[in-house]
């Protein structure tokens, strides 16, 4: 004997077999519409792993390269370490459905960890370029690799400026040669804010070419 449920879920379907019977053209760009946004989101969050990736290889490399350099103090692999785990949870993380709607917020504290992180190894071994080189790199492959415009690539460049220059005041140990490392920062900064910029502009693009197509599917 059919139960409340199964008589209210048959009644649905069956509503929603009329609607689209009636309306099947609005019913197919909707369909379409969602098929796309679904396939984006799939996209960017495919290349929200690959960025992932090689930020975990990368850290990989580095903890097994500073095997060969003497002395390494115990604090570099303590960071290495927490920078391996952070990067493995949020590599996790881009498979819930959480990820869908807060991927940017997720890859924007995974990108601060890392150069805070960068700073400390930076203050643990006395070579203040390691953070430089890991602010370049962290801009740089975010703009390339995430799609979410120069608001948010213009929010992690200041905090990576301002993380730098924090470690900077700590750590004077670059001497003259500092200006020079700030000066290769500020154009990787520039770079990948133009980037961002470039891919919205692209995506933005691409968006009006796919609406103007559904309109104009809804016409025939």
């Amino acid at each position: 004997m059919a139960t409340r449920e199964d008589l209210a879920r048959t009644i649905g379907a069956q509503l929603s077999l009329t609607s689209a019977s009636r309306n099947p053209v609005g019913s197919r760009q909707d369909t379409v519409t969602v098929d796309a946004a679904m396939a984006d989101d799939a996209l960017t969050l495919r290349h929200i792993r690959i960025g992932l990736g090689l930020t975990f290889l990368y850290e990989i490399a580095h903890l097994f390269s500073a095997s060969w350099v003497l002395p390494t103090p115990v604090a570099f692999y303590e960071v290495i370490l927490l920078d391996i785990a952070v990067t493995t949870i949020a590599f996790a993380l881009t498979y819930t459905f959480w990820c869908r709607r807060r991927w940017r917020e997720l890859v924007f504290f995974q990108r601060v960890a890392m150069v805070i992180s960068s700073v400390g190894i930076s203050i643990f071994t006395a070579q203040p370029i390691q953070c430089f080189i890991a602010a370049v790199l962290l801009q740089v492959g975010a703009a390339a690799l995430v799609p979410w415009g120069p608001r948010w690539q213009a929010r992690l460049t200041s905090v990576c400026l301002w993380v730098i220059a924090v470690g900077s005041l700590v750590d004077p140990s670059a001497g003259a040669s500092i200006l020079h490392l700030w000066l290769e920062l500020l154009a990787a900064a520039g770079l990948a804010q133009f980037v961002a910029a470039l891919t919205q502009g692209y995506r933005s693009e691409i968006e009006g070419r796919m609406q103007e197509l559904r309109t104009n599917e809804a016409k025939l």
